[in-house]
């Protein structure tokens, strides 16, 4: 080989890896492709159905109702939103998302604050309330009135009632329609990976990809071990330590009690609604 050609293929290796690193830092979406590879069937998931083919909602029941960027394709437009039916009383239900949608953080800045004055609950009832649904779904969702209760270990105040169509649940609620308490939090080691599984997994959520390309926090898992792959963190509405804490569930299902500062992206959004029952 001539001696000149190596200094060129030198350059040219370094010329291509160059253009890699470019693109690398230039367009971050291409560098997170690959990195999420559970991506879900958003045809048959949960063995969900329509809510407007259900003729009788059921508790525990799985129901397609409105739409949103799962998949992180947006040429092929939003997904539709799989949620669980957790109770059905006085003519209208509670749906909570099946999974974890979108990496949101509780509140912008170190402070005080409540679910009244959170930025969690004007971009629920704001942007994704206005970007999932459409005026026939919107239709169907009550504006609930919540309340939002002490922290019962800190004592820290959750504020004010409110009135909201979109929001994330309280841990009374929690405790309520998931049957899951404070202060008996059961766990079982995990055979296959080795976790610890609170709850018996009833809180666990997983994310999506467009969600993982937001960098919502999870649980990765293994891949023998599905019901632990990808499950992520969410918020509750009930304060922490303080009102500068907000408490969440981890992936493993395990409630934090104590909370993390609100403007931490510790958690992602799980959003539940209520709606009529036609």
């Amino acid at each position: 080989m001539k001696k000149w050609i190596i200094p060129i293929i030198i350059l040219v290796v370094l010329i291509v890896v160059g253009a890699c690193a470019v693109v690398y830092v230039m367009f971050p979406e291409e560098k997170e492709k690959g990195k999420y590879d559970d991506i879900t069937s958003w045809e048959d998931d949960y063995n969900s159905v329509k809510l407007e083919e259900v003729t009788e909602l059921e508790v525990g029941m799985n129901v397609y109702f409105g739409s949103y960027e799962q998949d992180r394709d947006k040429e092929n437009g939003k997904e539709p939103i799989i949620w669980r039916v957790l109770a059905i009383e006085d003519g209208k239900a509670l749906l909570l998302s099946e999974y974890v949608l979108d990496q949101i953080d509780y509140h912008s800045v170190k402070e005080n604050v409540t679910w009244e004055t959170s930025d969690l609950r004007k971009w629920l009832n704001g942007e994704f309330y206005n970007d999932s649904f459409n005026v026939d779904e919107k239709d169907r969702i009550i504006e609930a009135e919540l309340d939002n209760p002490e922290n019962d270990f800190s004592g820290a105040s959750g504020g004010e009632k409110t009135s909201d169509f979109c929001f994330v649940l309280s841990m009374k609620e929690i405790e309520e329609y998931l049957n899951t308490t404070w202060v008996s939090q059961e766990y079982a080691v995990c055979s296959y990976c080795g976790y610890e599984v609170y709850n018996k997994g009833k809180l666990a959520a997983p994310i999506t990809a467009y969600a993982n390309y937001r960098e919502a926090v999870y649980l990765k898992g293994t891949s023998k071990c599905r019901h632990i792959r990808y499950m992520g963190f969410w918020w509750t509405r009930t304060p922490g330590a303080t009102q500068k804490q907000v408490v969440y569930v981890r992936g493993d299902g395990r409630i934090i009690e104590k909370g993390d500062d609100v403007h931490f992206s510790s958690a992602a959004v799980r959003p539940a609604i209520w709606i009529r029952i036609n």
